[in-house]
């Protein structure tokens, strides 16, 4: 197996965990923007990126995680509005 393999098939940052996030997510039957939530906070602070230290790509994946928090927020805010007609 390659070097690239490895990232692809089992990344470093995921290691620490029992099962990826992704299985989790699978097995879970997740939507999209939840999924995308989990993946992103349980990478923070493991998965440096490009001229970023650790810390700093640790705020990058908390962002990234929130702002599909956020969207699953809007989406429930938006579908309240939708069946009652008010707000």
């Amino acid at each position: 197996m390659s070097e690239h393999d490895d990232k692809v098939i089992r990344p470093s940052h995921y290691e620490q965990f029992a099962i990826e996030p992704i299985t989790f997510i699978m097995l879970n039957d997740l939507d999209f923007a939840t999924g995308n939530s989990i993946k992103y906070l349980c990478r923070a602070g493991k998965k440096a990126y490009d001229g970023l230290s650790l810390a700093d790509s640790a705020l990058v994946d908390l962002a990234k995680a929130k702002r599909y928090i956020d969207m699953q927020v809007n989406k429930l805010k938006q579908q309240e509005i939708t069946q009652d007609g008010t707000r």
